[in-house]
């Protein structure tokens, strides 16, 4: 008794010391630790994190789960859900601590109730779940609300077939969900309950069942498939043939085969090669008379597949002789694409057949070769010559000899059939035609001298820049200077910039016309260049000495031409306007700029250069800026420039000016506007309005008298953010409105008091700057991307701006419910003008008005098919317009937000009604 009782003191004293790791911490001090330490600094450091919490599973992730809050005011899941999620991954990546770990992600599933974090907790579980898991799963996907991650956990088991099977027989689950699960784990047996589902089902579901049984199905499905989804029907039949010749099949192939539609044609006719491999090739050759090119083509691929690519280059180099031009392009085009060598000869001799020499040229380039090569730069003088050019530009192997062949033969004195050989030349850098090419840039032709002089920077090396210099040094023409300069300049192109530099200014020292290598020195952008400029200038104070020094790229250029514009009253302006553009380019500090600005413009003499740095004044958005724009509006002849100035920077500054100055200034830019009277100065004196309005004493938004019957509670109304929450520091009332300087992210929003589930929101925005973006979100919880895990969120934005042009989504547009129901594009009025919106939500539906105009109508619910997230689980979602889960998206009610994405947005009469009372 007395052993057993010892033992059992020493059993629970190393169950005591397993709850702890080496240094004697429980589960809960572990927890608190790695909590702590989030997020990790680097991979390292979040391996070791993921370590200590996987060392006290199961208790760690029950600990962690228990954390989770559900969404609400305040609420911030992201350190909890950042553990949960890296110890996922950590454990899916080391078998030693996985069971541990997932049997504690099954017990925080368990013992979580809300919905959205039960789901996050079950993504987690997935890459670690076994059959052990599968019963567990299995009870989970009977719950709508977590069946899309309970099925996908379960097509990830390896083994949970049955399991499946006995989801698919029974009740309850999405048989799209089902439908997809049957087709990624391949249950054939599921067949007939399918062809059941799809005698009654329509729309994505039908779309998904059609789907699975294109993947599982046998020949018993071609039928309900030729009448349900003929894509699905071309694929079941490429699918079935494996060569057995079956006659379900051979049906199939012939009726696609006369359809219409060159896919369906195609697909038939890879189902008949497939199915009889005998006849592949026939089934080519008769493909090859067809007119329908996509479907000749596919049949080529089918038939190379079926029966090698060496029978299908045997029979399309036999019967070559005899096809149409177009067959016979489509033919060399497979053997360029297939790397079919036998065929060289072939395609090398079609080169110079004008049927087809486009498509040869093309192949033979692919294909390589003595033969194409030869073939290839036999065309480099004629017709074909451009093309041939550029197929032996990408071509695959040594040129050289077969390029300088073509180069003897063409005639020395015709520039036009030069030409493609000397750009090719440059354009492969074959250096070691140089030579010849040095040689040409010297013919009394003045045509061939220019185009090699021109090619000379593709052919010269570091060894050649002693003969470009001499070149450069006795060039006589503008032209043959600046193109023996761009030789130069890549002849010098290996060397640092200081060496380049250096290497020049050694040049200028013993050339008899050191100013034709000014352009190359300035090029080099080097101190050198700055140094060898500023004492040539000292030397001989010639404009086109000042030409070159303004020309470089380096800002310790600034302080000589300063120099200069102070001690030459002749070069003042030229020097003044280099040494702005400098200050624009390289000073990157605001204030420093504006006092460089300043000092340029108090040495300034000339007109056109006072404006053009009022110009670059007038880019600067801050108080200083405008100031000192503002100082040059008595001057007649900077008077609108000065304007410009102090519009531009009052319009979008974010930083506070001075009232006085600020009307002064503005009021002065009305009267230069109005004055002058151009059609555009309309709109200047507008937006000046508008912003002299703003800087008033800030106006207090008024209820109308049919909002107060109505039961509108005004949010903002000009004076304090009282009514709102969440980042009051990039929401800042200013003159009646908000500013908005706030960056992306959940931190960046500005969140209402209450929650709301039904309402009307009515706002005016106004944007300062091109590009604005900024959002409403609706139904949200706080600290969330409204756009997913809200009910939605409404683009606020300038879609308008250039930045813009050529890539935004139609689902991206101002007004849109993001990534689910695109808005009628409007035209925003200019920036600085104000417009109203209206958002109208009622359950699922969500109506969107902007100055008048309704640009959204539409229900969210139908707008997904009722699939707000992916039905496999995956992070691909085929039902909404961005492809994206919404998990938020049917929230009953969650608070309305600003969501920021950067400044220059005003905000302003906010009010709202709340429909459910």
């Amino acid at each position: 008794m007395k052993k057993f009782i010892l033992s059992i003191l020493a059993l629970s004293l190393s169950l005591t010391i397993i709850a702890q790791d080496a240094r004697q911490r429980t589960a809960e001090t572990i927890v608190a630790d790695v909590l702590a330490a989030m997020p990790a600094a680097d991979a390292s450091t979040q391996a070791v994190q993921m370590a200590d919490l996987a060392s006290a599973a199961p208790s760690s992730v029950v600990k962690v789960a228990s954390m989770l809050k559900p969404a609400g005011p305040g609420v911030r899941n992201n350190v909890y859900e950042y553990a949960l999620t890296g110890l996922s991954s950590y454990a899916s990546a080391n078998p030693s601590v996985r069971s541990a770990v997932c049997q504690g992600f099954v017990e925080a599933v368990k013992a979580t109730a809300d919905k959205t974090n039960k789901s996050f907790l079950l993504m987690q579980l997935k890459p670690l779940a076994t059959l052990a898991e599968v019963p567990f799963v299995k009870e989970l996907a009977k719950d709508p609300d977590l069946a899309p991650v309970a099925v996908g956990t379960l097509v990830a088991i390896q083994g949970s077939e049955s399991a499946i099977l006995d989801l698919v027989k029974g009740t309850g689950v999405d048989r799209s969900l089902l439908a997809d699960a049957v087709a990624r784990k391949g249950l054939s047996c599921a067949e007939p309950v399918l062809l059941e589902w799809a005698a009654s089902s329509q729309g994505y579901e039908l779309d998904a069942i059609c789907s699975a049984l294109a993947g599982v199905g046998s020949a018993a499905s071609l039928e309900t498939l030729s009448s349900k989804s003929i894509s699905d029907y071309a694929s079941l039949a490429v699918r079935l043939a494996r060569g057995g010749n079956d006659k379900a099949v051979a049906k199939a192939a012939k009726t696609l085969l006369a359809s219409d539609v060159s896919a369906y044609k195609s697909a038939g006719a890879l189902a008949q090669m497939k199915n009889n491999p005998a006849k592949a090739l026939k089934t080519l050759a008769s493909a090859l008379k067809s007119t329908d090119v996509q479907f000749r083509n596919a049949v080529l691929d089918g038939a190379a597949e079926v029966a090698g690519k060496e029978a299908v280059a045997t029979l399309l180099q036999e019967g070559f002789a005899k096809y149409p031009a177009e067959v016979k392009a489509d033919a060399i085009n497979w053997f360029g694409s297939n790397a079919v060598h036998t065929a060289s000869q072939l395609v090398s001799s079609a080169v110079s057949d004008p049927s087809c020499a486009s498509e040869a040229i093309v192949a033979a380039a692919r294909l390589g070769g003595e033969d194409c090569l030869a073939a290839l730069a036999s065309q480099l003088v004629g017709p074909n010559a451009s093309q041939a050019a550029k197929a032996l530009k990408a071509f695959n192997g040594d040129i050289l000899e077969a390029t300088a062949g073509a180069l003897r033969n063409c005639p020395a004195d015709d520039a036009s059939a030069l030409a493609p050989i000397v750009n090719l030349i440059s354009g492969r850098r074959l250096t070691a035609l140089s030579p010849e090419i040095f040689k040409l840039a010297e013919s009394s032709d003045n045509a061939v001298a220019s185009l090699c002089r021109s090619a000379l920077p593709g052919v010269v090396t570091a060894s050649d820049i002693d003969k470009v210099a001499a070149l450069l040094d006795k060039a006589a023409t503008e032209e043959s200077r600046e193109q023996y300069s761009k030789a130069l300049g890549a002849a010098i192109s290996t060397l640092s910039a200081d060496e380049q530099g250096v290497r020049v200014s050694s040049l200028m020292e013993n050339a008899s016309a050191p100013s034709n290598f000014f352009k190359v020195l300035s090029s080099t952008g080097s101190d050198a260049a700055v140094k060898t400029l500023s004492e040539a200038f000292t030397r001989n104070p010639e404009e086109n000495v000042l030409d070159a020094l303004a020309a470089v790229r380096n800002y310790g250029a600034a302080p000589v031409l300063m120099d200069i514009a102070k001690k030459y009253p002749e070069f003042r302006n030229k020097a003044v306007g280099a040494f702005s553009g400098l200050v624009a380019l390289f000073e990157s500090d605001p204030d420093k700029k504006v006092g460089k600005y300043a000092e340029a413009l108090g040495l300034a003499e000339d007109a056109d250069v006072k404006r053009a740095i009022l110009a670059k004044v007038g880019a600067l958005p801050t108080m200083k800026a405008f100031n000192l724009a503002g100082r040059f509006l008595d001057d007649s002849d900077l008077r609108m420039t000065a304007a410009d100035a102090v519009r531009k920077i009052a319009s979008v500054t974010r930083e506070e000016l001075d009232y006085g100055t600020l009307t002064n200034y503005l009021s002065k830019a009305v009267e230069a506007y109005t004055a002058r009277g151009l059609a555009d100065d309309e709109y200047a004196v507008k937006e000046i309005e508008n912003v002299l309005g703003e800087a008033k004493p800030s106006p207090v938004s008024q209820l109308t008298p049919e909002e107060k019957k109505q039961g509108f509670e005004m949010l903002f109304d000009g004076t304090d953010l009282d009514k709102f929450q969440g980042d009051k520091d990039g929401y800042i009332p200013m003159n009646g409105a908000i500013y908005v300087s706030a960056n992306y992210g959940s931190t960046g929003n500005l969140y209402t008091l209450d929650e709301y589930r039904n309402f009307v929101l009515r706002f005016e925005f106004c944007f300062l700057r091109p590009g604005v973006n900024n959002g409403v979100g609706i139904r949200t919880p706080m600290g969330v991307d409204a756009a997913y895990d809200g009910m939605c969120e409404c683009q606020i934005l300038d879609h308008d701006a250039e930045i813009y042009a050529g890539w935004l989504r139609e689902y991206q547009v101002h007004g849109s419910v993001y990534g689910v129901i695109p808005a009628k594009r409007l035209v925003h009025k200019p920036l600085g003008e104000w417009s109203t919106e209206e958002i109208r939500v009622e359950g699922d539906r969500i109506k969107v008005t902007v100055n008048g105009e309704v640009i959204v109508d539409g229900d969210i619910r139908k707008a997904c098919k009722g699939h707000n997230v992916a039905p496999d689980g995956s992070d691909k979602n085929p039902y909404t317009v961005d492809h994206r889960n919404h998990p938020g998206m049917f929230n009953k009610k969650g608070y309305v937000s600003f969501c920021g994405h950067g400044e220059g947005l005003k905000l302003r009469n906010i009010r709202i009604l709340d429909l459910d009372k």
